[in-house]
């Protein structure tokens, strides 16, 4: 995975009210995540189990 492209992921997910540190540790139902995913998966990096 390309460090530059998650490092804009996780800002755009920061900057959007999620935090995330791992992938692995991501609550799909958390109101915040699924929030933050809509204007962020445009940056997810591929490969991304999150896709």
């Amino acid at each position: 995975m390309d460090d530059s492209a998650l490092n804009a992921f996780r800002t755009c997910m920061k900057d959007n009210g999620a935090e995330v540190t791992g992938f692995r540790d991501v609550d799909r139902d958390d109101p915040a995540i699924k929030k933050a995913l809509e204007k962020c998966r445009p940056l997810m990096p591929s490969g991304s189990p999150l896709r």
